[in-house]
């Protein structure tokens, strides 16, 4: 039984640090939202003071972190007092420009960095039913696929570092332009003289259905508006990242460029960062 370091058990975090802990021993450290504490103790996890403390007794080290640069920052502090041959494995949506540099320094200190980003909510994370996109070495997916079937039902390694978080991006890209257009088109029923609920019933029978669909409309038709439990920041970001890949790699997309973009700055100019997608469908603020 390895011991197993989990940074950033907050919405999706959580869960995945209670699927490892129902296999390894897992550690932790408070995250900014105290929400979950009581989750985690009652799992049996330990929390610590500080992510130094957590690495420091960690053979694997989790990562569910916000953005690239807190990732940067993270790894930075605990590089140190991580042992030679431990394993860093970053479930958070990335740059993959960041992730191979990050992956070739740590080397230097024989240090694995593997990419294993996810899909599915926090239900699906509690249950240990996501599915991980992974960027790894063939030797270092052998060691990290252990712990991923704690928390995934499908594991799909991509290539090497990188190769995760790039298709991460590529889903994202698909998932936020599904909300966008749903949002976007939902909210013009009543102007064209369309019954919202009566749509939310024919597109759920149609071709036009996804499962971004799904999780937004019929909860809205039925008052709520947290069926898609993603926020506005983190969706806009996902957007800023698959642009900085497209370009980098010599393949700009308009549709990203013009559309989505476009779509999101606004949304963001007109609503609290921490507004869930779903609740796009209120009344504007």
């Amino acid at each position: 039984m390895m011991r197993i370091g989990f940074l950033g058990p907050g919405l999706m975090g959580t869960g995945m640090a209670m699927s490892l802990a129902r296999a390894h021993p897992v550690i932790t450290t408070l995250h900014r939202n105290r929400a979950h504490e009581g989750r985690l103790l009652g799992a049996g996890i330990t929390v610590l003071a500080s992510v130094e403390a957590v690495a420091e007794q960690a053979d694997v080290l989790f990562l569910c972190l916000p953005n690239a640069d807190v990732v940067r920052d993270v790894v930075e502090r605990v590089r140190g007092v991580l042992t030679p041959g431990a394993m860093i494995v970053d479930t958070s949506t990335s740059l993959p420009s960041v992730t191979r540099e990050i992956a070739v320094d740590l080397s230097h200190s024989r240090i694995a960095l593997i990419d294993a980003p996810v899909t599915g909510g926090p239900a699906e994370s509690e249950a240990g039913t996501l599915v991980s996109m992974v960027g790894a070495s063939e030797t270092d997916f052998a060691r990290v696929e252990p712990f991923l079937q704690l928390t995934s039902k499908t594991i799909v390694r991509m290539g090497p570092p990188g190769t995760g978080h790039a298709a991460k991006l590529i889903n994202n890209f698909i998932t936020q332009g599904q909300a966008a257009l749903t949002v976007e088109a939902m909210r013009r029923c009543d102007s064209v003289g369309v019954d919202m609920t009566r749509m939310v019933e024919v597109i759920s029978a149609s071709g036009s259905r996804s499962g971004t669909f799904m999780a937004i409309m019929p909860p809205v038709v039925a008052g709520h508006y947290d069926g898609l439990k993603f926020s506005l920041e983190n969706a806009a970001k996902d957007v800023r990242y698959a642009r900085a890949m497209f370009a980098d790699a010599g393949v700009p997309s308009r549709l990203i460029e013009d559309g989505l973009a476009a779509f999101f700055d606004a949304e963001t100019r007109d609503w609290p960062p921490e507004t869930y997608v779903s609740g796009l469908m209120r009344k504007r603020p």
